[in-house]
């Protein structure tokens, strides 16, 4: 879009254009969020300077973009086993080992004491979550993946 120096007379007559020409500008550069809260705030800043916008005039004319959906991977086997051989912390190792061997969360292992361990007590290994650490109040077995 560029600069362009905007008179009053010039937000007065084509603010709607304007506004679009802005939002097009602003989609190919940033999060259409952030588009969204810059264009509703230059709106506001047009109606400051006496610019008539009306709601519906705004929504039919002024094309806004649509939030995307955050395109996540996921993470397969070999990042996995990656991020656990370069770690080096002991403590943040034990976490992510014992995340990935039991599916438990993050919060849940911060809590844990020896006495939540059953290594040997049946033919599968488990770990019991109490009540207290668990996301919704419930006691959890988690068994250990071979």
């Amino acid at each position: 879009m560029g600069e362009k120096e905007l008179s009053y007379s010039d937000i007065a007559k084509s603010s709607i254009s304007i506004l679009d020409d802005f939002a097009g500008w602003l989609d190919g550069q940033y999060t259409s969020n952030t588009t969204q809260i810059v264009v509703f705030f230059v709106k506001k800043m047009f109606k400051a300077y006496d610019a008539k916008i009306s709601i519906e005039e705004f929504r039919e004319k002024v094309t806004l973009p649509k939030k995307r959906p955050f395109d996540d991977k996921k993470v397969d086997v070999e990042q996995i086993r990656r991020i656990l051989l370069v770690c080096k912390h002991g403590g943040l190792k034990l976490r992510l080992m014992l995340m990935k061997d039991t599916m438990a969360r993050p919060v849940e292992l911060t809590g844990l004491q020896l006495r939540h361990f059953h290594l040997d007590e049946l033919e599968i290994p488990y770990l019991k979550i109490p009540s207290e650490l668990s996301k919704n109040d419930i006691p959890r077995e988690l068994f250990f993946t071979l």
